[in-house]
């Protein structure tokens, strides 16, 4: 019997907007009236001083922030850390964000931080730990939980289920959201050799939040899910196939080096936004003031919308 996603709860739509980067600090502070939210690495921000604090407090007053964990490890097979979670929560609380995402991945075996995203094997087991963990975490924080599906080089041999089936088996028994990245799900369409577009058709897409999007790149025979380079023609033309399928709330334009013009981030962010109105998604901003973000001055925008 196929199951049902319960009614997503209460979100705001949150437009388009970018990844929230420091090497970008200027020029997304000095084009807040076209960035509708921005997305914060969470792990960032969890032990400022009291500068960054207060800087990170102002940001947080003058454009939506959703936040965004890549250190929760949250399908490793031990709980997750207390004292790692209370501070994600403060966080949190400070950005006033809508939702929290984090990855369906591992990043940490006992005694060893991994320092980067790990797949799970598709496994009945995986899907038990990593549920188990996600009850933990949802005991502690009030906001919505998203999982964003990751990039992957090699498929683990234990596998018992497709992606798809298994980021549905965890999205329903832990009740939690999607975060579905479609550079990655172009990214493992390549590697490993499938149609992104059953890919996607075998997620439950009345479960998708939050997009991300970004370019990729090749290194010897993988396309890796850099953020390095632009948004290629074929992640657009699943963005465009994506959106009518599911009541998206926020799309994030993700690059994390090889900084162009930031008039071309801005184009990116105005395509998305128009393939949004293409669908009749309008989004009234929900930027709350802008009148003292650091290393901007100006008067108090009006709300706009697009």
């Amino acid at each position: 019997m196929k199951r049902h996603a319960r009614p997503l709860p209460q979100l705001p739509a949150v437009g388009v907007g970018l990844g929230y980067r420091p090497a970008l600090h200027r020029e997304i502070v000095s084009h807040l009236r076209e960035i509708t939210c921005l997305e914060i690495i969470i792990d960032h921000f969890l032990d400022m001083t009291p500068e960054k604090e207060a800087q990170f407090h102002d940001l947080a007053s003058n454009v939506c922030l959703l936040s965004h964990g890549i250190g929760m490890s949250l399908g490793t097979a031990l709980p997750v850390e207390s004292a790692y979670v209370n501070k994600v929560k403060r966080t949190l609380d400070i950005a006033r964000s809508p939702w929290f995402s984090e990855h369906a991945a591992f990043t940490k075996v006992p005694g060893i931080d991994l320092g980067q995203l790990m797949p799970l094997p598709f496994t009945e087991e995986a899907v038990d730990a990593i549920t188990q963990n996600i009850g933990k975490l949802k005991n502690k924080i009030k906001q919505p939980l998203l999982l964003e599906n990751i990039a992957y080089y090699l498929a683990h041999p234990a596998g018992e289920m497709t992606e798809a089936e298994f980021l549905t088996r965890i999205l329903h028994k832990a009740n939690v959201y999607l975060l579905l990245d479609i550079n990655n799900a172009y990214t493992n369409s390549v590697n490993h050799n499938y149609d992104p577009y059953e890919f996607i058709l075998s997620l439950p897409l009345d479960r998708v939040v939050q997009i991300h999007l970004a370019g990729g790149e090749w290194k010897g025979q993988y396309l890796i899910d850099s953020h390095r380079r632009s948004i290629s023609r074929e992640v657009w033309r699943l963005f465009d196939f994506v959106v009518p399928r599911c009541a998206v709330k926020g799309v994030i334009v993700e690059r994390d080096g090889h900084y162009p013009p930031f008039s071309e981030l801005l184009e990116e962010v105005r395509t998305a936004r128009s393939t949004l109105r293409k669908y009749g998604i309008f989004v009234r901003s929900l930027r709350r003031r802008v009148t003292s973000v650091p290393g901007r001055t100006t008067n108090a925008a009006r709300p706009s919308s697009y």
